[in-house]
């Protein structure tokens, strides 16, 4: 699934591409993300299931703690984040898949003592 630029309402710097790969076979979530910008990509993937079970993960510079659970039609994935340097972010995002199942759109909440942001993302399928 691709970013729809003109769908989609950034309060972050939008990347010039953005591709998503999502695998869901309930309750196994699975979805990855790949940014780019300025020719350079950065790609993060994670592994859940939709039960809402909490998850600890360590990272190279920073420490993930979160859950995957339904909330109604969405499914929302809420990450609290300690880096390294003792910031705290908590980033919830809502799910929520189009009735013809060809896009979804991702209601992104984002909250760090250096920036807050609310965003939404509109993902389309891509042939």
């Amino acid at each position: 699934m691709e970013v729809h630029p003109q769908k989609s309402k950034l309060q972050i710097a939008a990347p010039d591409s953005t591709v998503f790969v999502v695998e869901h076979r309930e309750p196994h979530f699975r979805r990855s993300r790949t940014h780019t910008f300025a020719g350079k990509s950065d790609t993060w993937g994670i592994e859940l299931t939709t039960d809402g079970k909490e998850f600890t993960r360590e990272e190279a510079n920073r420490t993930l703690r979160g859950n995957l659970v339904w909330e109604g039609d969405a499914l929302v994935f809420t990450v609290h984040i300690r880096q390294r340097d003792g910031e705290e972010i908590t980033d919830r995002v809502n799910y929520v898949l189009a009735s013809d199942r060809k896009s979804f759109t991702a209601y992104e909440s984002y909250r760090g003592r250096t920036a807050h942001a609310d965003n939404v993302w509109v993902l389309e399928m891509q042939d």
